[in-house]
């Protein structure tokens, strides 16, 4: 099951599909992220589904939208928790929910509070692509729900009522464990995210204790801040581990692990960690996501994490960044709570008193200030020892071609 998971991509199967829809499909859809599977018009695939792996089962079916569906196939892609979309590259006189026009006629939406023209099929494409990944979610709610099971078996929750412990306790308790298995999961894709969210959850104390938490607040914030990355695990793995830069589509289902986060988060009476993992992309001066808050709109947990995360991010090894100083990242977090074009601002995405009190906070901890320093030595000599692999491949393969052509 691991081997399962640890290559993920979104499953798509087509079914009935015209060659001109095909074509349409294939091109909004990269094999690097969903395994586009064609099966014909042959009907009797979907009965194959009851011995699938969840995980191996289609997030979505995609068929043309005169064919016919039965009840039969109805229930068995709904037992598989998969969707089902029906494409046309004609126009449609009335839309349902899960119809969806492959035309070029142009349509207007709102992005971030402005205008945008795009065509109906690259909205119906980002459309279906969302349902791709809810019905991908929640096959892994299934399993998150197995492991929650197991978790509280484990708990020994009469003693724990029995010697006083509060509902609110156990609850932290067994989230605390929940995040554990999530992100033991996640590191089968992403073994940085793990450490991350363990060093986020450092930073966050430490300026919760600054700011003046009390016990039961700074555990609420070290809870979210190990749960604020877990709706990665429902994004392919060529997403989450891509060395350059991601295109549009892959930051566009990046940004979807936040709602998805949220949405796998087991609904309780601590509806404050969803709150803090949806918002922890927001930005004070509205122009994050998912939702556009602004200032103190955005709860509190998701304003400390937002900086947690912001600076382990640039002080911490990914393959696809250069490691920064902690100064230099402090220097950053100040000129983003500085309007652009005002000196050196690059946009209000902080509280500003929020990261005057973590560079405090940070820069006064020798112990902190010493393993950053250390962790950025170490990212450099990784940095330059590639470099001198790099020269010395690249001084190979000269000698390769040069003794080929000597040859000829």
């Amino acid at each position: 099951m691991q081997e399962i998971y640890k290559n993920s991509k979104y499953t798509i199967w087509l079914y009935n599909i015209s060659a001109r829809e095909y074509m349409i499909i294939n091109k909004y859809l990269p094999t690097e992220h969903f395994d586009v599977v064609d099966i014909g018009n042959d009907s009797s695939r979907f009965n194959e589904l009851k011995d699938f792996h969840i995980l191996q089962k289609p997030d979505i079916v995609i068929c043309d939208i005169d064919s016919l569906i039965d009840n039969k196939i109805i229930n068995i892609l709904y037992e598989s928790h998969c969707s089902l979309a029906k494409v046309s590259t004609k126009k449609q006189q009335v839309n349902l929910d899960n119809t969806f026009e492959l035309t070029n006629e142009k349509v207007e939406e709102v992005k971030k509070g402005k205008q945008i023209t795009t065509t109906k099929t690259e909205k119906s494409m980002k459309q279906i692509i969302d349902m791709c990944q809810l019905s991908n979610i929640m096959k892994l709610q299934i399993l998150t729900n197995l492991g929650a099971k197991n978790i509280y078996k484990s708990m020994d929750i009469e003693a724990d009522l029995n010697s006083g412990k509060s509902v609110n306790y156990i609850s932290k308790k067994y989230l605390f464990k929940l995040a554990q298995t999530l992100n033991d999961f996640i590191s089968l894709k992403d073994n940085y995210t793990r450490g991350h969210c363990e060093r986020v959850a450092n930073y966050a104390e430490a300026l919760g204790h600054a700011l003046g938490m009390n016990e039961e607040e700074l555990e609420n914030l070290i809870l979210a801040a190990n749960l604020h990355d877990i709706g990665k695990i429902a994004l392919p793995d060529a997403v989450i581990t891509k060395t350059d830069k991601l295109n549009d589509l892959e930051f566009n289902l990046m940004k979807k692990h936040v709602e998805l986060g949220a949405t796998l988060l087991p609904a309780n009476q601590l509806g404050y960690l969803k709150d803090a993992v949806r918002a922890h992309h927001e930005k004070y001066d509205g122009s994050g996501y998912p939702d556009g808050l602004k200032g103190e709109q955005i709860p509190l947990l998701a304003q400390i994490l937002a900086i947690a995360d912001s600076f382990d991010a640039m002080t911490s090894q990914r393959s696809y960044n250069r490691v920064k100083s902690a100064e230099e990242a402090f220097e950053d977090l100040k000129r983003h709570t500085k309007p652009y074009g005002d000196g050196d601002g690059l946009g209000v995405f902080y509280n500003p008193k929020l990261v005057d009190k973590f560079i405090d906070v940070i820069s006064n901890s020798k112990t902190t200030m010493d393993n950053l320093r250390e962790a950025k030595r170490q990212a450099d000599l990784n940095i330059n020892y590639k470099k001198e692999q790099d020269g010395q491949k690249q001084k190979r393969d000269k000698q390769l071609v040069k003794g080929d052509a000597n040859n000829g």
